[in-house]
């Protein structure tokens, strides 16, 4: 029987063994192996003096023995027997033996292990790979003292591979697969060994590493994650028959059998790994690779819809909801339409590489079609009016102004251009016929609305009697531009507040014509008054209703909040917030006026970060405990393709009643004493003229004016805030709710609809004495948002009274709060619904839905069942779990 081949690695063990136990001092170890000279691998024991030699002659060893240095080490390899040797020779060399090549003994001693398990003993060349990848200070010990093949493929998996024993996931297997050295780390191994160890890895990190390992095996471990994330897509369960794209496919990785499974399970690692480890520059470049294989050369470039990764994937989803949406708007009363118009929204919102802002811009189409242009319900009186643009046409503003920005991509930018073209031309017929109903507000106003000029002495005053406020004037803010403000105040934890018995907030009418220096110095003088900053201070301070206290009111404007031209911190500001004896605090941001007057950026949009100081001055009014008075002097149109008119005396859109120039088109005569073009006052008031058309400008062009009698110009916003956690006595947190055209409800055979019980009004007495925020006795134009609930009458009210005995007093929701959420959650069928658009549909603050789900949750999750489930912002019913909990099935 011939003696096996030595190497270095095997040889190791073998002379420091011999050299350990046989006595190291004859410096002469012979080691039964392959005599052959040229198969003599190299000298094992480092730097030390020795040689390696190799020789079947007897003679020839004994000469060997013979000529060695003193101090040298000496091995020989030799395929002679003991007895071929002499006792004279061996008695010369350590041991006096020859050793053989015990790989097992090797292995063994490396692991520090009594024994090697049957599997592994049938795999030699694991045995081998042991001993020649051994690190320098071995194996870590195995506890139960037998090295198995799992064992043996763990080793080798971090001396061969580099791949850490800690890892556990097919994504972190990964992030090893791409450095530059995996290649030659995993090409190295013998191709027994590599096939144990890609079973072995397959076993461990699951299908995916067949697929991972097969391009990396190959030289690809570049494009690791474009093929991944194109071959994913080509194997997608959704995806059909793609013959031809899977032999493109194949061709990348030539002898690669590698499953669909492999493929889906690497594709979605690879889309997990780009969202939690990837940098923006290489998720750019792999995206764009992968969008290049499946254009090119796998000819499937119309998958990437089924990517929530790639780039051209959102476009695609893009084009399919802008398909969807104008079928259903070509029909929009068929629910199947808006059901399928409502999902493929919600899949390009679902993509990672998805804009925000146009997909707002998919929703707000949405939410027009679902409204339709019926005309605006003003009715006869300004109070009816302002009830219904804050309820209705604020938000119908909104939606319209985001879908006219437009859009890139050819099917959504036609649908855009149609629908605003649409709305616009509604709008304006409704302008025509609020035109005399507005120029009503140059008349002293009915209750319940109030004039700008009255705000200090009937909202302001009487709450500073009672706590410390803050007024916030945002100059130019437009109801519109308020219910996106509010709904950004509400994600930084401020909660709406009304009276118990009143409303959460009213529409206040601003001073004609509808100007800064006419209507803000009205607001912050307390009277109808013309004038500048300089005057706002000085009447602010002096006025007497804001007088409480030895310290007089403090007035603020947005340029003394400023410091070589940028915002600072103010600090004199916060600073007087703070202060508990400082009870009126008032301030001016005119942000939203600044861009109007530009002509280079058109506002997309007002969040807190956008109202630079704002965020400092709410997180001092948190502090501080003080409600926040959210209000302006007026509102804005934008510049839409506006025609200017030249010629008379005036502003943006507003001139003086002059005898040679008539009132023309889209324009009408107001005349009352709330027109204030200056400070000299008479019994029947002053005349102007004021566009009602929202395009008509005098002067040149910019992003925005104001100046009109249009709604968005004529009503502000005018409402209590406070922290989430605040207590305001006699006052409750509210919701702002949208219009029930807002969000898309499910229509399910099974479900009906369910109106809440209405809010209890408040009306004013004959004679008494106004109260904060008394609600208008106008009917209000559009109904509350409708939630769902169970065709079986009466199932929220009976689940919630079986819920009552395990009520604690950590649940404060009322039994009313909890029938609403578990009719809107019930009717939601088990899917998703956002925890801010719940908040909406059970007219909830937003900002408050958090700990009324967790007292939910800690209700209905009887004996910790998930009955409610909340993952990020996703709120997750199981109606069916939660009756078997409570008996009911």
């Amino acid at each position: 029987m011939s003696a096996p081949a030595a190497t270095p690695a095997q040889l190791l063990p073998t002379v420091q063994r011999a050299l350990r136990h046989a006595g190291a001092e004859h410096g002469v170890v012979l080691v039964r192996a392959d005599p052959d000279p040229a198969r003599v691998p190299q000298w094992p024991l480092g730097n030390g003096p020795g040689a390696v030699r190799a020789s079947s002659s007897p003679l020839e060893i004994r000469a060997l023995v013979h000529g060695r240095n003193d101090g040298e080490t000496l091995v020989i390899l030799t395929d002679c027997e003991r007895h071929d040797l002499g006792d004279d020779l061996l008695a010369r060399v350590a041991g006096r033996d020859v050793f053989p090549l015990d790989r097992w003994r090797s292995v063994r001693d490396l692991f520090g292990a009594r024994d090697i398990s049957a599997d592994l003993a049938r795999k030699r060349h694991l045995v081998d790979a042991l001993i020649e990848a051994r690190p320098l200070d071995g194996y870590p010990p195995v506890r139960s003292r037998v090295i198995d093949t799992d064992t043996a493929l763990a080793a080798l998996q971090h001396t061969y591979l580099g791949i850490s024993p800690d890892l556990t996931s097919l994504p972190e297997l990964l992030r090893w697969a791409l450095q530059p050295e995996a290649t030659g780390r995993l090409n190295r191994a013998d191709g027994d060994v590599l096939n144990d160890l890609r079973g072995f890895l397959t076993e461990r990190f699951g299908p995916g590493a067949e697929a991972l390992l097969a391009i990396v095996q190959r030289g690809k471990g570049a494009d690791l994650i474009p093929l991944a994330l194109a071959a994913g897509l080509i194997h997608h369960p959704n995806a059909g028959p793609r013959e031809a794209a899977m032999v493109h496919l194949q061709y990348q990785l030539p002898g690669a059998q590698v499953s669909a499974v492999a493929w889906r399970e690497l594709a979605s690692a690879a889309a997990g790994y780009l969202r939690t480890v990837a940098e923006p520059a290489e998720i750019h470049a792999w995206c764009a690779r992968a969008e290049t294989l499946l254009a090119g050369e796998l000819n499937a470039l119309d998958l990437a819809v089924l990517s929530d990764e790639l780039p051209a994937g959102f476009e695609q989803r893009l084009a399919a909801a802008g398909r969807a949406l104008a079928a259903w708007d070509h029909e929009p009363s068929n629910p199947a339409l808006a059901a399928a118009a409502s999902d493929a929204i919600e899949r390009a919102a679902a993509h990672q590489r998805a804009s925000d802002e146009r997909i707002s811009r998919l929703r707000m189409a949405a939410r027009l079609i679902r409204r339709g242009a019926a005309p605006l319900a003003w009715g006869d009186r300004l109070a009816a009016a302002a009830a219904t643009y804050q309820r209705d046409g604020a938000w119908l503003d909104w939606a319209r102004l985001v879908v006219s920005r437009g859009e890139s991509e050819p099917t959504l930018a036609e649908l855009y251009q149609q629908t605003t073209e649409r709305f616009d031309a509604a709008r304006n017929d409704d302008n025509r016929r609020f035109a005399p109903i507005g120029a009503t507000a140059a008349q002293p106003l009915d209750t319940p609305l109030i004039g700008l000029e009255s705000v200090l002495d009937e909202i302001v005053g009487p709450l500073a009697a009672s706590s410390p406020v803050l007024l916030i004037v945002l100059d130019g803010m437009s109801w519109p531009s308020w219910v996106e403000i509010s709904g950004a105040l509400a994600a930084y934890g401020w909660s709406t507040y009304r009276e118990a018995d009143g409303t959460f907030d009213r529409a206040a009418v601003a001073v004609l014509p509808t100007v800064t220096e006419v209507s803000r110095t009205s607001l912050l003088c307390g009277r109808l008054y013309k004038g500048d900053q300089d005057s706002e201070k000085r009447h602010f301070s002096e006025h007497d209703a804001l007088r409480h206290g030895a310290l007089p009111p403090v007035l603020e404007h947005k340029a003394q909040l400023r410091a070589g031209g940028l915002d600072s911190v103010p600090d004199a500001l916060l600073a007087a917030i703070a202060n508990p004896a400082q009870r009126v605090v008032a301030m001016v941001l005119n942000n939203i006026d600044e861009r109007l007057k530009d002509v280079t950026q058109p506002p997309q949009g007002w969040g807190v970060p956008e109202l630079d100081p704002l965020r400092w001055v709410l997180d001092a009014a948190r502090k501080a405990g003080r409600p926040v008075i959210f209000t302006a002097d007026h509102g804005h149109v934008l510049e839409r393709n506006g025609q200017q008119i030249t010629g008379g005396r005036g502003g943006e859109r507003w001139r003086h009643a002059e005898a040679d120039r008539p009132v023309g088109d889209g324009e009408i005569l107001v005349h009352g004493t709330r027109v204030v073009i200056d400070n000299e006052r008479t019994p029947a008031g002053k005349s102007v003229i004021l566009p009602w058309q929202e395009q008509l400008r005098y002067t040149s062009r910019h992003n925005g004016y104001h100046g009109g009698i249009t709604p968005q110009e004529l009503f502000v916003p005018l409402a209590v805030l406070a922290a989430d956690d605040a207590v305001l006595p006699g006052w409750e947190p509210v919701a702002v709710a949208p219009p029930a055209w807002w969000h898309h409800v499910h229509t399910e055979p099974a479900m009906l609809p369910v109106e809440p019980a209405p809010t209890p009004t408040k009306r004013r007495p004959t004679n008494s004495e106004p109260t904060l925020f008394d609600l208008d006795t106008v009917a209000p134009t559009s109904p509350p948002p409708q939630a769902g609930a169970p065709a079986s009458a009466g199932w929220a009210d009976e689940v919630t009274a079986a819920l009552a005995p395990l009520r604690t007093p950590r649940t404060k929701l009322t039994d009313e709060q909890i029938t609403r959420l578990l009719g809107i959650l019930v009717a939601h069928d088990g899917q998703a619904i956002n925890d801010d658009r719940l908040a909406d549909l059970a007219q909830l603050p937003a900002a408050r839905i958090g700990r009324y789900l967790s007292q939910l949750q800690e209700l209905v999750n009887i004996d910790s069942y998930g009955v409610l489930t909340i993952v990020g912002r996703e709120v997750r019913f199981d109606r069916a779990l939660l009756d078997r909990q409570l008996g009911r099935s």
